[in-house]
């Protein structure tokens, strides 16, 4: 099977996984911070473009609103 030409963006914010949204919102961060390990564990993220935030302002302006 030949390689495939698609292109699978990964987009990363290490501040998501230690927010909490409560027990029945359907985002679950500590599930991010586990996927994001098992993809470094993994080398997924050498095939895959990685896109890091390397600020923790715009997650949490967002939140908030600002």
């Amino acid at each position: 099977m030949a390689p495939s030409k698609d292109r699978i963006s990964y987009f990363y914010d290490s501040d998501v996984g230690t927010s909490y949204y409560g027990n029945n919102h359907p985002m679950k961060p500590h599930r991010l911070a586990m996927t994001h390990h098992l993809v470094l564990s993994y080398d997924l993220h050498k095939h895959l473009e990685v896109y890091v935030s390397t600020t923790r302002r715009p997650f949490c302006a967002f939140r908030r609103g600002v």
